[in-house]
């Protein structure tokens, strides 16, 4: 039995009735979606985002982590790590500041308990400086 129901501000509520086995399908369906769509939005490659370095060591050789901010992704400070020693070379070690340069990178967003926490930038396409603010 399924009604629907629509209160006088607008609001539209659906009411459903299942027995156990359509009741424990339909939950299972809901909850594989709800695994799908969160893996599409924390798992896949960000193609050509825009990133900023926030910090660096400027010791490449140390393993402490880099951060560094993705406007569209998340307005954050997040850990910056490499696929290879050669991209990370490329960024953090020029002759400029690499928090003065915007770079075009490839990443993959890695979560913890659901939330942002790292970007594992996989490939690098561009770098320009950061124009001056007036």
């Amino acid at each position: 039995m399924t009604g629907i129901y629509v209160r006088q501000d607008g609001a539209t509520f659906y009411n459903c009735s299942f027995n156990f086995s359509e009741g424990n399908c339909a939950q299972n369906c809901l909850r594989n979606e709800a695994e799908e769509r969160k893996a599409s939005k924390t798992g896949g490659v960000y193609k050509r985002m825009t990133m900023r370095v926030y910090q660096f060591c400027g010791d490449l050789g140390k393993n402490k982590a880099s951060r560094g901010i993705i406007d569209e992704i998340s307005e954050q400070q997040l850990a910056l790590f490499f696929e290879t020693d050669e991209l990370k070379e490329q960024i953090l070690g020029g002759d400029v500041n690499p928090t003065k340069i915007l770079y075009q990178v490839d990443v993959v967003l890695q979560t913890a308990e659901g939330k942002p926490c790292a970007y594992k930038v996989i490939a690098l396409h561009d770098a320009m400086p950061i124009p001056p603010t007036e």
